[in-house]
């Protein structure tokens, strides 16, 4: 009899403890769902498929989370509540501590520390110290619980089952509800297709004149859209470019100033504004070498993959943008009826040049060409190379440019197989240039704001557009507002760029746009005597306006450096005009100044360095050349 009463007693436990885990996981993750909306501001800036469904998927992800880890523990506080009843409170209540703990670390108990959160073990004294006055009062608390309310208890052993199909009726709807929002809102508009690529020159095109024929698949491309032959990258590195593309924002308004920054959830991206139209979205991601962290297979993504429903990343090398693009093709086969908006990624222009064989073809083009291991010496001249090795690195830049060339079309060839070139917009774009030599800047392009490093290739395509050349100065955040008005869905409030749709109807109304642009942080200052500041601080900014380009070099001492270039007469900027020109320099820099002025040493990062693969004392010199001793 009195077995019999133990067993039913525990078993009452088990329904109890069932209900329990399911309760606690449907109000963690309702929590994590609101904290998820609340975090990409998806209400305030009227998102609202998304929103439900950025809630949903934190519901489902967070609710089976913690029912697979919980319920294992109730079965276990079952049986022991079979076989040794005594410990039964004391393993209840240590249950409750860990049920605690997980809601106030966010699941970092049983899902580690992903994206730089604290675990559970091995913090801080304080913490430790803090969990430990947790842990009391937790224990403190289980027993006033059993002990203090046992109506609680009664009513959860009597509707305990009822309380878990309740939950689970709950979660059927919240997720038939995005099944048939997501079925209703079906977009009208055309495939949207982005190709960005670092480090492509458009004077190595032969869409932009130049002679080789390093890009046959974009010429062609050309000859069916609209080419932009003076589009300007906001910033000359990756990172800060890619962000201003996909927000449509100036890097002074995304936060994003360094490689190493990461994008705010609260600007929302292209690929968010889509997805909440009803858009598949996915990314194929091929980020330089430096991002991948040492020892560490994921790059640094700073915040880049929002809104896609897919992100794949792959290295460059070996092969890699040829299989990111076979991934990128495989997904379009994939996609039905449904319009997709898909971003390929390619990185194959920067350093270390080493195209695949069959894209050796422009002279001298054997083995590969780094500036490791004397990366500052090489880059600013303190190491002048051979010109036989500088036309082998020329050679082999122009075989990267034209793998990515292959990769572009493989995609339109794909669209084109499937018939669904008709019915896609296709925007490719340079994230940044590259100096190969010029202004004694060797194969790298985030130090300095000519027009090698910023000046980008732009070109879209589309069967319901004009065939047209724009010559106006125009920038790369103008990208989404123009595409959004091409697909005619209204335009974000916050929204630095401007629609280039009056560019594309009436060329001959439309006037050039003024560019600003923002160096990268000087990584080797001491190796750099044109940018001897490092830090935020350090940050070289130019404007350029009509005919003329000025740029703002800072010195040390709160002093600063002016370069001031006349573009009609002099378009490889190589004579300074800035003492020969002061009304003219006076005026463009009042206007930098103005346009400048929210800058400050402030990003949305933190001031930790960057990544060491790209700072490593082993790769830097302690001093130039001429400098050792």
């Amino acid at each position: 009899m009195f077995r019999s009463r133990r067993g039913k007693e525990a078993f009452h436990h088990l329904k109890a403890g069932i209900a329990v885990v399911f309760l606690l996981g449907l109000l963690l993750g309702a929590a994590a769902g609101m904290k998820e909306i609340s975090a990409n501001a998806y209400i305030d800036q009227g998102l609202s498929n998304i929103a439900l469904s950025a809630f949903v998927e934190e519901l489902n992800e967070s609710f089976f989370r913690f029912v697979i880890v919980a319920l294992p523990v109730v079965v276990f506080l079952y049986l022991l509540g079979r076989v040794a009843p005594r410990s039964f409170r004391m393993i209840t209540s240590i249950l409750v501590l860990l049920l605690l703990i997980l809601l106030l670390t966010r699941h970092s108990l049983y899902l580690g520390a992903p994206g730089g959160e604290e675990s559970l073990f091995g913090d801080s004294g304080r913490l430790v110290g803090l969990r430990f006055l947790l842990l009391l009062l937790s224990l403190g608390a289980a027993r006033l619980f059993y002990e203090g309310f046992p109506l609680g208890a009664k009513v959860l052993r009597v509707f305990s089952l009822n309380l878990v199909v309740v939950i689970l009726f709950l979660l059927a709807a919240a997720n038939s509800a995005r099944y048939i929002n997501h079925t209703k809102n079906f977009p009208r508009g055309q495939n949207v297709i982005l190709i960005t690529a670092d480090g492509i020159r458009p004077d190595h095109l032969g869409c932009y004149g130049y002679t080789k024929e390093t890009s046959p698949q974009i010429d062609r491309l050309q000859k069916e859209g609209i080419l932009f032959t003076s589009a300007f990258t906001p910033s000359p590195r990756s990172q800060q470019a890619l962000a201003s593309i996909l927000t449509g924002r100036d890097p002074i308004q995304t936060g994003v100033r360094r490689m190493w920054d990461t994008l705010d959830p609260k600007q929302i991206t292209l690929a968010e504004y889509l997805k909440d139209k009803g858009y598949d979205t996915a990314a194929f991601y091929s980020p330089v070498a430096g991002l991948f962290l040492p020892g560490e297979d994921k790059p640094f993504l700073g915040g880049l993959d929002q809104g896609f429903d897919h992100f794949v990343f792959s290295r460059s090398a070996g092969g890699g943008s040829r299989r990111l693009t076979d991934e990128a093709i495989t997904w379009i086969d994939e996609r039905e009826t449904r319009p997709f908006f898909l971003w390929v990624h390619l990185s194959d222009p920067e350093m270390p040049y080493d195209p695949p064989e069959q894209d050796r073809r422009f002279g001298e083009a054997e083995g590969s060409f780094s500036y490791f291991p004397d990366r500052p010496c090489r880059v600013f001249g303190h190491e002048p190379l051979p010109e036989e090795e500088m036309a082998r690195a020329i050679a082999l830049y122009d075989g990267e440019i034209h793998q990515v060339d292959s990769q572009v079309g493989r995609l339109i060839a794909r669209l084109t197989r499937g018939e669904r070139i008709h019915d896609s917009l296709i925007l490719l774009a340079g994230a940044h240039g590259e100096s190969l030599g010029e202004h004694d800047y060797f194969f790298d392009h985030g130090d300095f704001l000519y027009d090698t490093c910023i000046r980008v290739p732009l070109l879209v395509s589309a069967a319901n557009l004009p065939t047209r050349i724009i010559t106006s100065q125009v920038r790369l955040f103008d990208l989404l507002p123009t595409l959004l008005e091409i697909l005619h869905y209204p335009l974000p409030p916050e929204t630095d760029g401007r629609s280039l749709m009056l560019a594309l109807e009436r060329p001959e109304a439309f006037s050039d746009l003024p560019v600003t642009a923002e160096s990268g942080v000087s990584l080797f200052p001491r190796h750099n005597r044109r940018r001897p500041v490092g830090g935020m601080e350090g940050k070289a900014t130019c404007l350029r306006t009509g005919p003329w380009k000025l740029i703002r070099y800072p010195e040390p001492g709160g002093a600063e450096r002016w370069e001031l270039y006349d573009l009609d007469a002099d378009p490889d900027e190589l004579w300074n005009v800035w003492a020969d020109s002061v009304e003219t320099g006076e005026r463009l820099r009042s206007e930098l100044q103005k346009r400048t002025a929210g800058l400050s040493v402030s990003t949305s990062g933190n001031e930790n360095p960057p990544p060491s693969v790209l700072s490593s004392p082993d790769a830097i010199p302690a001093e130039p050349p001429e400098n050792r001793s």
